[in-house]
């Protein structure tokens, strides 16, 4: 019995120094430290395993305590806090470690992760450190602090840059606006209305963007002061700046003049509230490259609806085309303008859909467009079918020109003295009369009738009119019509 506990006390011996050697083994305490008996370390100096840092950065020292034989590796998951030691590296016993934190100019704070891992046979002890770097204040900057403009006004585009922070807009007058009234590098708009105001001749405002304490400002001068345009003007009014009175009466008439040419037009504000044209485009480049000519220019009918063989630049034709085979028209329709294709009309919009159509300017001068059918039953709705009104009398409202129109086959002019034909925006309409389904090589015009016509040929028609006066008709994009345009809104 005796011998048996002995046997077991013996056991518990070994195994009690077996097991504390193979402890001491895997902490392989510093040699140096005396009896090898104290418990392995491994620990940085920083509070809270945080560094807090300004914008500015810096250099910080991290002191590490490690007293076991292995080595320890340092990483940074950041470019901007660099160490002074590779991942690659192993770093033996205690050691400082330079952490170099960059400068930086973004507003929203950033936060690096330092890694400080022991090599360690069984237990790889980590020590995770963060540094945390404050956002710089906010600043912001313009591509321009000035902004000049005439008495019309206008829209104005103003960049707006920032270090990551929100802006906010704001004017210091009732006569601008801007927006977005807030934003992230974006482009800010300002709006400066028409100075009317005799008072003030001259007038500044100022747009404010802000962003915290850091703000930029844009001074707006806006010069001079104008009036309203009043009727039977014998000034030059270009038909991009014309600005009609408010109290403008239905039937006044202005004179305007094509910035592009320096031809002038007649509009007039017609029954349905809106500034329309009453005499035909002849518009045809600058210089004017269609004024002798006395053929039509090609656009073959199979490419019609595509880009087809549109040519920029050729716009129309004179009024001396082939009139029916003879050699001239006879008799001249006094203020006919040019004929144009589809393509010349509405400058290759004809492959857009929808209703990009409602404002096509096309060919028309800057600020007015080619009108829709729905623009032009409107003008119908207000002035009535009555023939005399859409013609070309002295009486006349619209004052229609019966130049007829270009057949895009024979490129002979038809319907001389019997109707006009006029382009519109519109590209498919569906049929409501007995007319053919309309293709795609063809568009809609608006066609007036001289009230003693009597035209059979139905199949043109979109509506059927018991007056047949003014109403929609399909026409194909290769042949040409007449163009009159209408001021948008």
């Amino acid at each position: 019995m005796k011998k048996n506990f002995l046997t077991i006390i013996l056991f518990a011996t070994i195994s009690l120094t077996a097991f504390r050697g193979c402890d001491e083994a895997d902490n392989q305490l510093n040699p140096n430290m005396p009896g090898g008996t104290v418990n392995p370390t491994f620990a940085t100096d920083i509070a809270n395993d945080t560094i807090r840092t300004e914008k500015n950065g810096g250099v910080f020292t991290v002191n590490v305590q490690q007293n076991t034989a292995y080595g320890w590796t340092a990483t940074s998951n950041q470019t901007w806090a660099a160490l002074n030691a590779l991942p690659t590296d192993t770093i033996d016993g205690s050691k400082s470690l330079a952490i170099t934190v960059a400068e930086y100019t973004e507003v929203d704070p950033r936060i690096a992760t330092i890694t400080l891992k022991e090599v360690l046979p069984k237990a790889n002890r980590t020590i995770t450190l963060r540094v945390i770097q404050a956002g710089a204040e906010p600043m912001i900057n313009v591509d321009k602090t000035t902004i000049e403009t005439d008495a019309l006004g206008g829209t104005y585009n103003v960049v707006v840059t920032t270090n990551g922070a929100t802006w906010t807009a704001s004017v210091d007058a009732a006569w601008l606006s801007v927006s977005p009234a807030s934003g992230k590098n974006a482009t800010a708009k300002v709006s400066v209305t028409k100075n009317v105001n005799s008072e003030t001749p001259n007038r500044t405002g100022t747009v404010i963007l802000a962003s915290g304490s850091a703000r930029k400002t844009v001074t707006v001068t806006q010069t001079g002061y104008t009036t309203c345009n009043s009727p039977n003007n014998t000034e030059t009014i270009y038909f991009d700046e014309f600005s009609p009175c408010e109290d403008a009466l239905s039937g006044d008439t202005w004179t305007l003049t094509d910035r592009r040419d320096g031809k002038t037009y007649t509009v007039q504000l017609m029954a349905d509230g809106r500034y329309w044209m009453i005499e035909d485009l002849r518009f045809g480049g600058n210089p004017d490259i269609v004024a002798d000519k006395k053929t039509f220019s090609t656009d073959n009918p199979a490419n019609a609806g595509t880009s087809g063989e549109y040519i920029p630049g050729l716009y129309g034709d004179m009024v001396n085309i082939t009139f029916n085979g003879s050699s001239d028209i006879n008799p001249p329709r006094t203020g006919r303008g040019y004929f144009y294709n589809w393509r010349a009309a509405v400058q290759q919009a004809d492959i857009s859909t929808g209703d990009a159509y409602s404002k096509t300017q096309g060919i028309s001068p800057s600020g007015w467009h080619i009108p829709s059918v729905d623009e032009y039953k409107t003008l119908r709705n207000a002035i009535g079918l009555d023939g005399i009104k859409w013609g070309e009398g002295a009486t006349s409202v619209w004052k229609g020109i019966w130049g007829g129109d270009i057949d895009g086959g024979t490129r002979r002019n038809w319907g001389l003295g019997s109707y006009g034909y006029y382009w519109t925006s519109t590209n498919s309409m569906t049929v409501t009369s007995s007319a053919a389904a309309m293709g795609t090589h063809q568009a809609v015009v608006w066609r007036v009738s001289s009230p003693s016509y009597n035209d059979t040929n139905v199949n043109t028609y979109i509506e059927d009119n018991g007056a047949g006066v003014a109403e929609p008709a399909k026409k194909n994009k290769n042949g040409g019509a007449l163009i009159r345009c209408i001021k948008n809104y």
